[in-house]
């Protein structure tokens, strides 16, 4: 949760997966980028280094073939349920620096909601469920009448891939 410890990940190669849940933490005043508050420091979009800068001087891109998980949630239901989770820019930017698969938030959720969202696509796809499987399964989880939670999940990426396979 400290700005300095999640620095040094941005730029070491090895990146597997990252999941990134703020509870509260986004900062979506930018409704492309929000940024995450951390103890000491803003993580933003823009601190992801694009792959191309990495293979230029030949090192392997920290991101290549990872797969992320960025969540954005409040510890109760939101009060604009559907505005915009701000989590565009950071899919546009880990994608651009190398990751295999993005599935993120597109407006923000109760932390429950999330929890068994991740919780469900999690076992299902270490169950060597295909990712869009996996993500229709944890959507279906999710899913009460009245409540557009089932629907704020994206998936960028190969439907058909699998862990270990990105």
């Amino acid at each position: 949760n400290r700005l300095m410890d999640a620095l040094p990940l941005l730029s070491q190669p090895g990146m597997a997966a990252w999941h990134i849940t703020g509870h509260g933490g986004f900062d979506r005043a930018d409704r492309s980028g929000a940024s995450l508050r951390l103890e000491e420091g803003v993580l933003s979009p823009v601190q992801v280094m694009p792959a191309a800068r990495f293979r230029k001087s030949g090192q392997t891109p920290p991101f290549q073939g990872s797969f992320i998980f960025i969540a954005v949630s409040e510890p109760t239901a939101p009060q604009a349920p559907l505005a915009p989770a701000g989590t565009s820019q950071w899919v546009e930017r880990f994608l651009a620096a190398g990751a295999g698969a993005v599935v993120a938030t597109t407006f923000p959720l109760s932390s429950a909601k999330c929890a068994q969202f991740a919780e469900t696509f999690y076992r299902a796809w270490s169950s060597n469920r295909p990712l869009a499987i996996a993500a229709a399964e944890s959507r279906e989880a999710i899913r009460t009448d009245g409540d557009p939670a089932w629907l704020a999940f994206a998936v960028y990426g190969l439907p058909g891939a699998r862990l270990g396979s990105l």
